[in-house]
């Protein structure tokens, strides 16, 4: 499937390979690590994919792309937020999607190109 680069990126960069490769695309994913029994669970950047995570009464985390699969299971749950990732080891999740236009530092010194501007929405809503 389409997925399956994911396994090969994680197992070229192991479990920062969000950080370290440009993921484009919608995903929500599980990847677990039969040889450490470690997992991690992410979110694509843009949240197209629904993704939700809980935490049973026994301590387990678990996830879905329903919130009703998470009621009555967990204790808690909420929105799994995009451009995220959780890792089993540290039980932390972290943004991996960091693009220069969030740091509010960061303002455009060119002039807009209408043109460029709508040939790369363009692009975008069509590879969606």
């Amino acid at each position: 499937s389409d997925c399956e680069v994911l396994l090969h990126l994680y197992a070229e960069d192991g479990p920062d390979f969000l950080s370290k490769n440009e993921v484009l695309g919608m995903y929500a994913f599980v990847i677990w690590d039969a040889r450490t029994g470690n997992y991690l669970v992410a979110r694509d950047p843009v949240g197209i994919i629904p993704l939700y995570i809980g935490w049973g009464q026994d301590g387990s985390v678990r996830v879905a792309s329903e919130c009703k699969a998470l009621h009555g299971a967990c204790k808690r749950y909420e929105l799994f937020p995009p451009g995220h990732v959780y890792d089993s080891v540290s039980e932390t999740r972290k943004s991996f999607y960091t693009p220069q236009w969030m740091d509010p530092s960061y303002f455009p010194t060119e002039e807009i190109a209408l043109t460029a501007l709508r040939e790369a929405f363009e692009k975008s809503v069509t590879s969606h």
